[in-house]
């Protein structure tokens, strides 16, 4: 047999489509972009799909306001056999022994293979795997300048991430020699999938700049917050019977389920003064206070200032007659602190999980309870990390 002859297909097709428009007058302009791509694997049952539009729009509401809105959708859609990966069914139609069996019996049955491992088989009778993924982001600023040099910026964002998956596993009847020696896999399962993803974004922005003489400054100072929200859940079952493969149908005694679902929230000020003198001094300090529901309240917020300070040497009157080969030589330092609180949620709080058994009286009899599976720390806070650089600008 030849396995990659029969497994893998010659060539595989890909398309993708792009459109665009645009448009709009001094008040309100608009741009709007849409893509399609489809792939084809190297075997059958495999391909990718994916969907991309995009519409963006900003308006002029007074010569002083802006409003600017935002919006993306995406879906893709992936399609795989149900036992293996398309990259192992292809490793295996490629150096699998020829004298094995053939792919298909002359019974109509699916060849015996390497002990009822046929990659043909595989590829065109083993299920599906079938994920789909969409993600929605909508953001909306608005931006005002009431006098020169100040800026009022609202925002908001949301961003929704949704995936659906169904893994079935469905057995196909292996022949050697006229001989019905079984179905591979053994067993069929059926696993239907959901999870979803929220995320809330919220800033409220000002700032305001000046220029005195040689005298540049600009102070900066906002607060943003987020949420973000993840549930999932799953139901699974197996012993089907007439290939309804259905999670209402199968055996009951067979199914089972689960779900989770988690949270967590950040709030932060921050501000950050910038200043310099004739383009040649330059200094700018930084501090951010930044709350999350990941720890707790006594451990809650962490400050993270940080400085810098630079000083553009080409443009003293001294560097005039380097001019011809050096554009720009500036020397500058920088210190700060850095927080991080992706640690994972909420590592203060001792976990307790179900699915536990404990034999208990004299008879040992085993009853169902709950574990504590992770250790916890009260005073777990924001990992902070110094950061000290020292650099020099040539060109």
């Amino acid at each position: 047999t030849d396995w990659k002859a029969e497994t893998i297909k010659d060539n595989a097709f890909m398309h993708n489509h792009n459109v665009t428009i645009s448009g709009g007058g001094d008040k309100i302009s608009f741009f709007g972009s849409g893509s399609f791509l489809g792939q084809d694997g190297l075997i059958v049952n495999n391909n990718y799909k994916r969907t991309n539009l995009l519409l963006n729009a900003d308006a002029n509401l007074l010569s002083w306001a802006k409003f600017s809105l935002n919006t993306s959708l995406r879906e893709s859609n992936t399609l795989a056999p149900g036992v293996n990966t398309p990259k192992s069914i292809i490793n295996k139609a490629l150096y699998m022994l020829p004298t094995l069996s053939a792919a298909r019996e002359l019974d109509g049955n699916w060849g015996y293979g390497k002990n009822g491992d046929n990659p043909t088989a595989q590829a065109y009778d083993s299920g599906e795997q079938k994920s789909k993924g969409t993600e929605t982001i909508v953001n909306g600023t608005l931006t005002l300048t009431p006098i020169a040099g100040f800026e009022v910026l609202g925002q908001y964002s949301y961003r929704t991430v949704t995936g659906r998956g169904r893994s079935l596993i469905k057995p196909y009847t292996v022949s050697l020699k006229g001989n019905v020696l079984g179905n591979y896999p053994a067993q069929d399962d059926l696993t239907e999938s959901w999870n979803q993803t929220i995320r809330n974004f919220y800033r409220l922005q000002t700032s305001y700049e000046k220029t005195v003489n040689k005298h540049f400054a600009k102070l900066l100072v906002g607060y943003q917050a987020e949420d973000n929200t993840f549930t999932s859940f799953f139901g699974a079952k197996n012993g089907f019977e007439l290939g309804r493969y259905y999670l209402s149908n199968g055996d009951g005694a067979s199914a089972t389920s689960g779900g989770g679902a988690t949270e967590w929230a950040m709030m932060s000020g921050y501000a950050r003064l910038n200043y310099n003198y004739a383009q040649k001094y330059l200094l700018e300090v930084n501090g951010r206070y930044d709350g999350s529901s990941r720890f707790t309240s006594d451990n809650r917020w962490g400050f993270f200032p940080s400085v810098s300070a630079g000083w553009v040497v080409s443009q003293e009157s001294f560097m005039a007659k380097t001019q011809k080969f050096i554009d720009q030589l500036k020397l500058r330092v920088s210190y700060g602190l850095l927080g991080n609180q992706d640690i994972g949620n909420y590592p203060y709080a001792a976990t307790v999980n179900t699915g536990y058994g404990y034999y208990l009286g004299d008879g040992k009899e085993l009853a169902t309870g709950v574990a504590q599976v992770a250790l916890s720390n009260s005073n777990i806070s924001w990992e902070t990390s110094k950061q000290f650089d020292v650099g020099i600008d040539v060109a």
